[in-house]
């Protein structure tokens, strides 16, 4: 555990990176995103149990993409969120 005050510049900002930090705010962490800095209060926390699942991998998702445009078929990739990939399937 970090205990503190952290700041991080020029992150990405990407899904991947969003997803991490709501995991580490269910666990106890006071997080903030301002543009590209993120601000982090650690402290130290109590065991807990939390359920959080993981997102999808965009670039195995994007590769089925693929896989179905060069098969000519349409495939189902199921707990995509197409938003994440809208630019993959445009």
């Amino acid at each position: 555990n970090a205990i503190g005050n952290t700041t991080l510049y020029n992150c990405d900002i990407e899904p991947e990176i969003i997803d991490l930090l709501n995991f580490l705010k269910k666990i106890g962490s006071q997080i903030k995103i301002k543009g590209r800095k993120i601000f982090i209060s650690g402290k130290k926390f109590k065991k807990i149990k939390i359920s959080h699942k993981v997102i999808f991998d965009r670039i195995e998702a994007g590769t089925y993409l693929i896989l179905g445009v060069l098969i000519g078929k349409k495939i189902i990739i199921k707990r995509v969120k197409p938003k994440i990939l809208k630019y993959e399937i445009d």
